[in-house]
C-alpha cells in the first residue's frame, strides 16, 4: 500500500470514555469487543505512527450538553439508550479516553450531537485546509457513528481506508456485516499491522 502523506488525514470517530472504557456507559454492550479488537492500542499506535510521519490527526467527538439531559428520547433507539444511560455527557462519558488524550498535533473538530461530522460540524473544513484527500478512519462505533462519518466522507469526494481493528461494535458477527457492507464502499480496508508500516515507509521515502 503506497500513501502520499500530503493529501492524507487520520480521522477517528470517538475516542470516548462511554464507548471505550470498561467503565463506560455502554461498556456492557461494547467493551468485550473493543478489548478483543485491541481497539484503544490500535488507534493509539494508529495515532501516534501518523503524527510522526506528519499526517494531520482529527477527532470527531459525540457530546451531548447538559442542559439538555432533561429532553424526551429522540427518534432512533441508539439514541434513547444513550439518553436513558445518561451516556455522552460533556465533562464525564464525552471526555476522551486517557490513552488518546490529543497531542499538540491532534486537532479536535467541533463535538457533534448525532452520529454524522460531515455538515453538521467543522471537520470537512478542517480537512480540506489540510488538502487531505484520504482519510484513514477508525473508531466508535464502527456501524453507527464511524459508518455514518465513512459515507459522508465518500459521497463528498475522500478516499476511504478503513482500520478493521481499530474499531469495534457489539459482536463478532455485527462486526463482519459491518465490513462486508462497507467493503463496496471503503477503497481499502486494513488491519493496524498492515497500515503501519505504509505510515513508516512514507515518511521515510
Amino acid at each position: 500500500m503506497n500513501l502520499d502523506l500530503h493529501t492524507t488525514a487520520v480521522v477517528i470517530t470517538d475516542p470516548q470514555v462511554d464507548v471505550l472504557s470498561p467503565d463506560g456507559a455502554l461498556a456492557d454492550l461494547l467493551h468485550a469487543q473493543v478489548a478483543k479488537r485491541r481497539v484503544v492500542d490500535n488507534l493509539r499506535a494508529l495515532r501516534d505512527h501518523a503524527e510522526r510521519a506528519g499526517v494531520p490527526v482529527l477527532y470527531s467527538t459525540l457530546e451531548r450538553r447538559a442542559k439538555h439531559t432533561r429532553a424526551p428520547a429522540t427518534n432512533a433507539p441508539i439514541y434513547q439508550l444513550i439518553h436513558e444511560r445518561g451516556a455522552m455527557l460533556e465533562g464525564a462519558g464525552a471526555a476522551i479516553v486517557p490513552e488518546l488524550a490529543p497531542t499538540e498535533r491532534t486537532t479536535l473538530a467541533s463535538p457533534r450531537g448525532g452520529m454524522m461530522a460531515f455538515g453538521t460540524t467543522d471537520l470537512d473544513a478542517l480537512l480540506r485546509a489540510r488538502g487531505a484527500r484520504t482519510l484513514i478512519m477508525g473508531g466508535m462505533v464502527l456501524n453507527l457513528c464511524l459508518e455514518a462519518n465513512l459515507r459522508a466522507a465518500v459521497d463528498l469526494g475522500y478516499e476511504i481506508i478503513l482500520v478493521s481493528d481499530a474499531t469495534a461494535t457489539i459482536s463478532d458477527a455485527a462486526h463482519e456485516a459491518a465490513l462486508a457492507s462497507l467493503a463496496l464502499i471503503a477503497a481499502k480496508i486494513v488491519t493496524t499491522a498492515e497500515l503501519l508500516p505504509a505510515l513508516t515507509r512514507a515518511a521515510a521515502a
